[in-house]
């Protein structure tokens, strides 16, 4: 099962070339972080709230993608509450590991091929 980030890079990807749709690294950081944080809510992993995203069950859902942020978020979550912001920001900074994550998650499930001597 394809999470949400991986579909987006699917959506991104032109099927002949395997190149990405010309994106700002920027932009598609906020991107992966985004559809993370809404899977996540959709599994019901995590609560928005209009004060706090909180972690509503610290169980993980066994996505190699997912599973890193959650923890993330119940290790820093343990002392204070804070908000869609801060979580935002704060998982953007390693974009790019989630951008690796969904690409091998895409790969692991034959959705694409893994191309070592290819940079993004």
């Amino acid at each position: 099962m394809l999470n949400i980030a991986e579909e987006l890079l699917l959506l991104l990807m032109d099927e002949d070339s395997g190149e990405y749709t010309p994106v700002p690294e920027r932009t598609l950081g906020y991107a992966l972080t985004g559809a993370t944080l809404i899977e996540l809510e959709l599994r019901h992993r995590i609560d928005v709230g209009p004060e706090a995203l909180v972690v509503a069950d610290p169980t993980p859902v066994g996505d190699d993608l997912l599973d890193p942020v959650l923890a993330d978020m119940v290790s820093v979550s343990r002392n204070a509450a804070h908000n869609a912001e801060f979580w935002v920001r704060r998982i953007a900074q390693s974009s790019d590991e989630l951008l690796t994550r969904a690409l091998a998650g895409l790969a692991a499930q034959g959705m694409i091929e893994a191309d070592e001597n290819r940079s993004r």
